[in-house]
């Protein structure tokens, strides 16, 4: 009270600014601060000079920073540093500088949504390039541009962390969000250099602290960057995997061996060293490869899975560089590794150690087959021959063995050695020498009675290499051992069984939806009449409901009754129809004009009609909005077209905002699969079955996958896993049939397409698989149901008409309509069938039948 009588007495009196002082010092301590920051400001503001203008200063501002009005700090800072002879005193330039950046950083912080808060962090990197923030307003920018999906911009922005601010304990944190972001959005390349990147950055911060521990008495450099060891570490494993997907071996080796180089005690040590040597033999480093895989299998003891393999590929590496002796020592090791394991140890073998085994037990059998294929028939022949049969059976004992270990490719590698050695026997039986003594008569008959000598022993060779041939068809084996099979039944006569190979033709990406029902309409009459037709449409055949819905749309011409006429038309099988009352009811507004748009485009697309496909993701664009969803469909549609570029750059979007997305991910894996890039789409299909293990759709990119890179058991795996998960999935069943099929399992795989083209009547694809196997089965009345089904659904499709061609001349001889089909796939077909395809001898063989029966009527009339 003293003090405001004084300054209400005496405003300019000669102890007014201590006064003043101290009346604002007593109302901030009694929390009067509307009281104290009107004399304290006064203070600052009109007596800049005075000595108690800084502490009035700075007490100002910090009764705002109490009361947390971030927009009244930094108005106060920015007024003070204009009033030169204040900001003079002491620090109190720097202080209000950093005053001012702090409230200006916490007041573009506090902006909102992201888009708005991006652009006010980034200009408060403007307005403070070198301010001690400027690192923390650049990774808050960029995470708000990357959460509302602006990756590009978020990626830039980030970049300048370590661009403009090296030194910013950001810097780590920014590589790895980086990398991250990149990986997600399949940028594989440079998420791998950040990764590398920040294990370099690890690394100096490594070497200095060593330099540090020799010489303590030297001056420690300032905190920075920290660079964690268990970060770096994993970021330099990742950025191996990223770069062997992509193709990059050399930088992937360097990458694993730096790693072995900073981490020799890691607990996975034994696995990196494994995986350095496999891509060291990729690189042509076979012999370097080998002997590095026979150290690890010395060192991993403890781990007798990881050490059979480690012998398993020191054998196949060693064989290759043909080192034979090392690679069989390799191999003997193996088995000495297996059998040195107790019984319950073995059980615990992983798959892949228990094919090494298999593997080693072959690999074993081949001094014995040498042997075998050395010994000559020749003077005493009844010795010489006794020895080779006993030499055999000794061959025989090991196929039978290898074969009972249950192991797809050595049992047929086993078998083909078989067969081979049988072969053998009996031509050298009938190329024995002759006994002395004989006549040329004598002689030939001699040479008669061995090739009937000879010939149970051909006859055991080819049903050995059927057996064979059969077993690698069905376990799908590729390869060395199945070629080697081809081969040697052409020396007996024989042919290995067709390997059919049937295209799949692409299923609309989006599944037919389900009816809506009386929810879906307003008032009493128009849910009464929904509600008899679904009844009764129930209970009728596919085209009876479509006739009653047709009666419904009629009367009641309404957007949920429009999309349940376009479901009953899909289910059968009228895809033209369905698409365009599918488009009809995409009018509408939410879900159901989205579901309507998206089943008019996946039906346009399936039958390649790229401009109705686009015009309808228009629409489910204008039902929903640009969603996430609508932007994986928009992805998956362009696959179907055959542009993966443009379905890489509409999910890349979608990956940007929510990396565990299933479906974006198994859309950018099937695009990175169209665009070469195997090893990539691997891993985001692998990321896909992460994120959803109740998703079939994962599974089936990885049968693709594994389609491309000719591994028919990896394809035939997913796709029943992919059955298991979902059996209503017309897609898996039809796939899964195709698989069947090539397998030579043809009941089964008539039963997946049964499925499918129940599960979906429109699905030409499933129509038309169903109709090949059951041609290829001779079921011929069924098979040209289904083909002209097929034609139905897909009226422009040419390969149809080729299958009912050969349909109609083989099954029904039928020339005049086989040819007239011939014709009509000729007519469908984008390009012209080249020289070597079957429709050219197909027509050949039209004509020259029409021919013989016009000469045939001909000699009849006269």
């Amino acid at each position: 009270a003293a003090c405001s009588l004084y300054l209400q007495a005496l405003p300019d009196g000669p102890h007014a600014v201590e006064v003043a002082f101290k009346a604002g010092r007593l109302e901030y301590l009694s929390a009067d601060h509307d009281a104290a920051r009107g004399h304290l400001s006064w203070i600052a503001l009109t007596h800049p000079e005075h000595e108690l203008a800084e502490y009035a200063a700075n007490l100002v501002l910090d009764i705002e920073n109490l009361r947390g009005d971030w927009v009244s700090v930094h108005r106060w800072a920015l007024r003070f540093l204009g009033d030169h002879k204040l900001a003079a005193h002491g620090t109190l330039m720097q202080d209000l500088k950093r005053v001012e950046e702090q409230s200006a950083y916490a007041l573009a912080d506090a902006v909102t949504p992201d888009a708005k808060k991006a652009d006010a962090l980034l200009a408060f990197v403007r307005e403070h390039p070198r301010g001690q923030l400027a690192d923390k307003a650049l990774f808050g920018a960029a995470a708000a541009l990357s959460r509302i999906g602006r990756m590009d911009e978020a990626l830039a922005t980030r970049a300048r962390v370590w661009k403009e601010q090296p030194h910013s304990p950001l810097v780590p944190r920014a590589l790895l969000a980086s990398a991250s972001d990149l990986a997600a959005i399949a940028d594989l390349g440079e998420a791998a250099a950040l990764l590398e990147r920040y294990a370099a950055g690890y690394q100096r911060q490594r070497s200095l602290e060593s330099q540090h521990g020799e010489h303590p008495s030297r001056k420690s450099a300032p905190p920075g960057a920290v660079y964690e060891e268990a970060k770096a570490q994993g970021a330099l494993q990742d950025a191996a995997v990223l770069r062997e997907a992509r193709g990059e071996l050399r930088q992937a080796l360097s990458d694993r061996s730096l790693a072995l180089q900073l981490w020799d005690d890691a607990q996975d040590v034994e696995e990196q060293r494994f995986a350095r040597a496999q891509l060291r033999a990729r690189l042509g480093e076979t012999a370097r490869g080998a002997r590095e895989m026979v150290d690890l299998a010395r060192a991993a003891k403890e781990k007798p899975a990881l050490q059979i393999a480690a012998w398993r590929e020191a054998a196949r590496l060693f064989a290759q560089a043909r080192e034979s002796g090392n690679a069989q020592w390799s191999w003997t090791e193996l088995e000495r590794v297996y059998r040195a394991l107790p019984p319950k140890e073995r059980e615990k073998l992983p798959d892949e150690a228990s094919a090494a085994v298999a593997d080693a037990h072959f690999a074993l059998g081949a001094p014995a087959f040498e042997s075998f294929r050395h010994q000559q028939i020749r003077p005493p022949l009844m010795a010489t021959l006794n020895r080779k049969i006993t030499l055999l059976q000794s061959v025989k004992k090991r196929a039978e063995e290898t074969v009972a270990m249950r192991q797809a490719e050595p049992a047929v590698c086993a078998l083909a050695r078989l067969g081979e050695a049988q072969l053998l026997l009996g031509q050298a039986i009938a190329s024995s020498p002759f006994p002395g003594g004989l006549n040329a008569e004598q002689r030939k008959l001699y040479r008669a009675a061995l090739a009937d000598r000879a010939e149970p022993l051909y006859a055991e060779a080819r049903e050995t290499l059927r057996s064979a041939d059969a077993k690698a068809r069905e376990l799908g084996v590729t390869g060395q051992c199945s070629q080697q099979v081809a081969i040697l039944l052409g020396k007996v006569s024989a042919k290995p069984a067709e390997r059919t190979q049937l295209s799949l033709a692409q299923s609309p990406v989006f599944d037919v939806p389900m009816m809506v029902d009386v929810r879906a309409v307003q008032g009493e009459r128009p849910k009464r009449l929904l509600a008899e037709t679904l009844v009764a449409a129930a209970r009728l055949a596919p085209q009876q409901a479509v006739e009653k819905f047709q009666a419904l749309s009629q009367a009641l011409p309404e957007p949920a009754v429009q999309f349940d006429l376009g479901v009953v038309l899909d289910r059968a099988g009228r895809g033209l129809e369905a698409e365009q009352t599918y488009r009809a009811a995409a009018a509408e507004k939410g879900a159901l004009g989205y579901e309507a748009a998206a089943r008019a485009a996946a039906l346009a697309a399936a039958r390649g009609d790229a401009d109705a496909a686009r015009s309808a993701l228009a629409l489910v664009r204008a039902a929903l909005g640009d969603v996430p969803a609508a932007r994986v469909l928009q992805a998956r549609i362009e696959l179907e077209l055959g542009n993966p570029a443009a379905a890489l750059a509409a999910v890349k979007t979608v990956l940007a905002q929510a990396p565990g997305d299933s479906g974006a991910l198994c859309a950018m894996a099937r695009a990175q699969l169209a665009m070469g890039q195997a090893g990539v789409a691997r891993i985001f299909a692998a990321r896909a079955a992460q994120a959803d293990p109740f998703d079939p759709e994962p599974l089936l990119a990885k049968a693709e996958i594994a389609r491309s890179s000719n591994e028919p058991a990896a394809e035939l795996a997913a796709l029943q896993a992919a059955v298991d998960i979902d059996p209503t999935s017309s897609r898996a069943q039809a796939a899964l049939g195709r698989a069947l099929h090539e397998r030579g399992r043809s009941a089964a795989a008539l039963n997946a397409l049964e499925d499918a083209a129940e599960l979906d009547p429109s699905s030409y694809a499933a129509a038309l698989l169903f109709g090949q196997v059951l041609a290829g089965a001779k079921q011929n009345q069924p098979a040209g149901e289904a083909l002209r089904r097929a034609v139905a659904l897909a009226p422009r499709a040419a390969e149809p008409h080729y299958e009912l061609a050969v349909l109609k001349l083989d099954g029904d001889g039928d020339a005049q309509g086989a040819l007239a089909e011939a014709k009509l796939f000729l007519s469908l077909s984008t390009a012209p069938p080249p020289p070597g395809h079957p429709i050219h001898a197909l027509v050949q063989r039209c004509e020259e039948v029409l021919k013989q029966r016009a000469q045939a009527s001909v000699v009849q009339t006269r």
